[in-house]
């Protein structure tokens, strides 16, 4: 994740600024990779959301046991997302229920910072709608009244270039701190 504030990146004290995906949602959830329990990623995740998916719909009938077979093992968020285009109710609510849960993160991270704009991007954002949508319902449901207004939750298309884009930035922004501070000196 990434804080951009006044068309710079803000990177914090010690550089980890933005670390949107280690934000708890739930103390006593799973941990994410990171360490920390019920952080965001550890939700939404591919290998959580994978699993998760796989336990809620293993007793359910489902397109994804005809894409995967009868134990969901090869289960991935990607046949859940090509599971919910082709109309299959369950996918389509496990999807709904992940975006719930970023847009409940989006919502404590709105509060804390008054952002207006919010661009996910990464496999997250693949899914498009089927996240993004109740994603933002549950973000304005989790926003103080007074800041609920113009904000905007969209869809990074950029795909891998934006890292590639959000690493040259910083590379510039610290040669141009470099230069400043020579300047000075």
């Amino acid at each position: 994740g990434a804080i951009i504030y006044e068309n710079r990146i803000f990177r914090g004290a010690t550089g980890g600024a933005g670390e949107f995906g280690h934000m708890t949602i739930d103390y006593e959830g799973p941990y994410a990779r990171s360490g920390v329990a019920g952080a965001i990623e550890a939700y939404l995740g591919h290998h959580f959301l994978s699993r998760h998916a796989r336990y809620q719909l293993l007793q359910r009938t489902t397109r994804l046991h005809e894409m995967t077979g009868a134990d969901l093992h090869d289960l991935t968020p990607v046949k859940l997302h090509s599971a919910a285009v082709g109309g299959d109710p369950a996918a389509t609510e496990l999807l709904a229920w992940a975006g719930h849960k970023l847009g409940v993160a989006l919502g404590s991270a709105i509060n804390l910072l008054d952002i207006r704009k919010v661009v996910v991007g990464g496999g997250v954002s693949a899914a498009g709608d089927y996240i993004l949508g109740p994603a933002r319902d549950a973000m304005r449901r989790f926003v103080m009244p007074g800041l609920v207004d113009d904000l905007e939750l969209v869809r990074e298309t950029l795909g891998n270039e934006a890292a590639i884009l959000g690493a040259a930035r910083l590379a510039f922004e610290q040669a141009e701190t470099n230069s400043r501070h020579v300047f000075e000196n």
